[in-house]
C-alpha cells in the first residue's frame, strides 16, 4: 500500500510539472500570435482551406500544391469555420498542435526511458524557439511534429507488446502524418530501418514480423490514393520547386535555436544539445572511482532505445540531403526537418538524465533555458513578415474615394494582397501587369504601361512591396512621379516592407 501511494505521489508531481510546462509552452505560442501580417505561404494555406468543402480542398492540393491535404482540412474546420479569418484564427490550429506536442513528447520520453527524461524533453520542446516559431505560423509543421510523435509513441508500444488498439492507433497516426507532409515518409523509413536492425540483431523479434508487415501494408493502402499525386510531383520536380539553400550546419542551428536566433546563443545551444545527445549513449557507474572510468556503454535495452532516436534523427535530417543530392538539388527547407527536433530533444534529455550530480544537472537545464530565452527574445523582437496589413490599413484610412493604388513591383505570387483588401472605392492596379516577361522588357515599354495605368488619376498611392524591382525600372518610376506629380506624404516606412508613398498630380 505504501509503495502504491509513493508511486501515485511521484506521478502526481510529474503531472503537475508537465501541466506547468505545457502552460508555459502555451503562453510562448499564444504571445503575439496575431500581431504580424500573414505572409505568402500562410495566405496560400488560407486560400486552400477556404474552399467550400473537403473535396474542393483535396482537388486544389492535388493539382497545385506540393503537400498533402490533411492540414488544410484541419484549418478549414478547426480554424476558419470556428474562429473566422483573422490572423489569430488562421494560426490557431498550429498553436493547438504545437502545445499538444509538449505532453506528447513527455509520454514518448516516459515510454522510452522514464518520467524525468519525458519531463526534460517536454521543457526543451516548450521553450524551443524553432518550435515556437512554427506553432505561430499557419502551415502544417506543428501538426506534422505532433503526428510524428504520436506515430512513434504507438510504434514503441507495438514493439513492447502488440494489441489491436495499439495497431489501430499506429496506423491512423502514421497515415495522417503521411497525409500532412511528405517528410512524414522519412519517419516511416526510420521505423522500418529500426525494425530491420532488430531482426538482424536477434531472431526473437521475427515472430512479430507478420504483424508489422500487416500494419505497414494497411498504412500504405490508406495512403495509396495520394501516391500517384506524389509520384507526379516528383517526376515533374515540382516538389523541389520551392527548395531554398541552407547548409547542414545552418539546418542544425535552426533546429536548436530557430531561424531568427542570435548567433552566439544559437551556436552555444546547438553545441550543448548535440553534446548531450552524444552523452545519452553513456551511463554512470556509481562504483567507479574515477570520473572518466565511471562511464560505460548503456545496457542493451537503453542502448537500443537511444539507437532508435539516432535512426529517427538521421533519417529525417540525413536522408533528404542524400535524396536531394541524387536529384542534383541543393538542400531541404529548414522547416521541413522540424520532425528531427523531437529525437534531438529526447536524446538531450537522456544526456541530462545521465548526469549524476544534481547541481550539474540543474546547471545544464538552466543553460538551455537561458540560451533558448535569449533566442526567443530575438524572435519576438524581430519583425518577421512583411507588414502588408499595416500598409493596406494605412492607405484605407488616409485615401480619398477614387484614388489609384499602384502595387509596385507586382508579383503574382504575392497573394497576401488577396487577403488584405483595399477599400472597394479605390482603384487597385498591379505594375507591371505582365510579371513573367517584365525583366526582359525594356524600361521604355514598362513606362508606357505606367503612363496608361495612371492616366486620369490625380492622386496615386504607391505600395512598394518586398519584391525588388531592377534599379533602372525603380529609378524610372520614381523619376516619372517626380516630374508629373507632387510628392505629398513622407515615405511611410514600416518595420518591414512594404513602403507607402502618396503623389498628387500637378495642376
Amino acid at each position: 500500500m505504501i509503495h502504491r501511494m509513493e508511486i501515485a505521489g511521484r506521478l502526481t508531481k510529474y503531472n503537475v510539472a508537465l501541466l506547468a510546462i505545457s502552460v508555459l509552452g502555451l503562453f510562448l505560442r499564444i504571445y503575439h500570435l496575431g500581431k504580424e501580417s500573414l505572409w505568402g505561404d500562410e495566405v496560400y494555406s488560407f486560400g486552400v482551406a477556404n474552399n467550400a468543402n473537403v473535396f474542393g480542398i483535396i482537388k486544389v492540393a492535388a493539382l497545385y500544391d506540393n503537400h498533402p491535404p490533411f492540414y488544410y482540412i484541419i484549418l478549414h474546420y478547426g480554424g476558419i469555420k470556428l474562429f473566422g479569418t483573422s490572423e489569430f484564427a488562421v494560426r490557431f490550429p498550429s498553436l493547438i498542435f504545437g502545445v499538444l506536442a509538449i505532453p506528447m513528447i513527455y509520454l514518448l520520453g516516459r515510454r522510452l526511458f522514464n518520467e524525468e527524461v519525458g519531463l526534460i524533453s517536454a521543457l526543451i520542446l516548450a521553450i524551443s524557439p524553432f518550435n515556437v516559431e512554427y506553432s505561430q505560423e499557419a502551415r502544417m509543421y506543428s501538426l506534422l511534429l505532433f503526428l510524428a510523435l504520436l506515430s512513434m509513441y504507438f510504434f514503441v508500444r507495438f514493439l513492447e507488446r502488440d494489441s489491436r488498439a495499439v495497431s489501430v492507433g499506429y496506423v491512423l497516426s502514421t497515415a495522417l502524418m503521411l497525409y500532412t507532409h511528405n517528410f512524414g515518409l522519412f519517419v516511416l523509413v526510420a521505423q522500418n530501418l529500426f525494425v530491420a536492425g532488430l531482426l538482424l540483431r536477434s531472431s526473437q523479434h521475427r515472430s512479430r514480423l507478420k504483424q508489422w508487415i500487416l500494419i505497414q501494408a494497411i498504412t500504405i493502402i490508406i495512403f495509396a490514393p495520394w501516391i500517384s499525386v506524389l509520384s507526379r510531383q516528383v517526376n515533374s520536380q515540382s516538389i523541389f520547386a520551392s527548395i531554398s539553400y541552407a547548409n547542414p550546419i545552418t539546418l542544425l542551428l535552426y533546429l536548436a535555436a530557430g531561424q531568427r536566433g542570435t548567433y552566439y546563443p544559437s551556436v552555444a545551444l546547438l553545441i550543448l544539445l548535440l553534446g548531450l545527445a552524444v552523452f545519452s549513449v553513456f551511463t554512470y557507474r556509481r562504483a567507479a572511482q574515477k570520473a572518466f572510468r565511471g562511464y560505460t556503454w548503456e545496457d542493451r535495452k537503453n542502448l537500443a532505445t537511444v539507437c532508435l532516436l539516432f535512426v529517427w534523427f538521421f533519417s529525417v535530417f540525413g536522408l533528404p540531403l542524400l535524396l536531394l543530392a541524387l536529384v542534383s538539388k541543393t538542400i531541404t527547407i529548414a522547416r521541413y526537418v522540424i520532425v528531427g527536433s523531437a529525437p534531438l530533444f529526447l536524446l538531450a534529455a537522456k544526456g541530462i538524465r545521465n548526469i549524476n550530480y544534481s547541481y550539474a544537472k540543474l546547471a545544464v537545464i538552466a543553460g538551455i533555458v537561458i540560451l533558448s530565452g535569449a533566442n526567443l527574445q530575438t524572435y519576438y523582437g524581430t519583425t518577421r513578415n512583411p507588414t502588408t496589413a499595416n500598409a493596406v490599413n494605412f492607405v484605407n484610412e488616409n485615401a480619398q474615394s477614387g484614388d489609384l493604388v499602384l502595387v509596385l513591383p507586382y508579383n503574382p505570387n504575392d497573394i497576401v494582397f488577396q487577403y488584405y483588401s483595399f477599400r472597394p472605392d479605390l482603384t487597385v492596379k498591379y505594375f507591371p501587369a505582365n510579371f513573367t516577361d517584365w525583366l526582359a522588357q525594356t524600361v521604355d515599354k514598362n513606362m508606357k504601361e505606367l503612363v496608361g495605368d495612371t492616366n486620369g488619376y490625380t492622386r496615386v498611392w504607391i505600395v512598394h512591396t518586398e519584391y525588388t524591382a531592377p534599379t533602372a525600372l525603380s529609378t524610372a518610376v520614381f523619376d516619372y512621379f517626380g516630374r508629373s506629380y507632387n510628392f505629398v506624404s513622407e515615405s511611410f516606412l514600416y518595420p518591414s516592407n512594404p513602403e507607402v508613398y502618396l503623389y498628387v498630380q500637378r495642376v
